[in-house]
């Protein structure tokens, strides 16, 4: 399976620990490389959608994806590393997300969130 360095965190955020094992090594030129690839190959991709076939939501919606694509490959081009750790995001609490207990992480509250809402909505 080909594991998306890049969204590891997320999934993590949202619930799913199956890669809490593996940290990437942002700073290779081989990461940067399959970033790149992964971004340039999604462009790709949607640029073979017919736009005139696609809904007003379905356009909204590829648009979006490129625009994300965009702002991915564009943020390739700045250093991160070579800032000073910050309070937002940092390794060190990357770290730290990877390793809560799934109920104080934000996956935790999102999923408590979600269930009560859903209990909401039932009643």
């Amino acid at each position: 399976m080909k594991v998306i360095w890049s969204l590891i965190r997320l999934a993590t955020e949202f619930g799913d620990y199956r890669f809490n094992d593996l940290f990437p090594n942002f700073l290779t030129q081989s990461y940067t490389e399959n970033l790149r690839n992964f971004y340039t190959s999604f462009k790709d991709k949607l640029a073979e959608y017919d736009l005139a076939k696609l809904s007003e939501t379905d356009r909204l919606n590829l648009d979006i994806l490129k625009w994300e694509c965009d702002i991915g490959l564009e943020g390739l081009n700045f250093k991160e590393e070579l800032l000073p750790i910050n309070q937002f995001a940092s390794i060190d609490l990357y770290i730290a997300t990877m390793a809560a207990e799934p109920t104080s992480s934000l996956s935790g509250m999102l999923r408590t969130m979600t269930t009560g809402l859903k209990d909401l909505m039932v009643s």
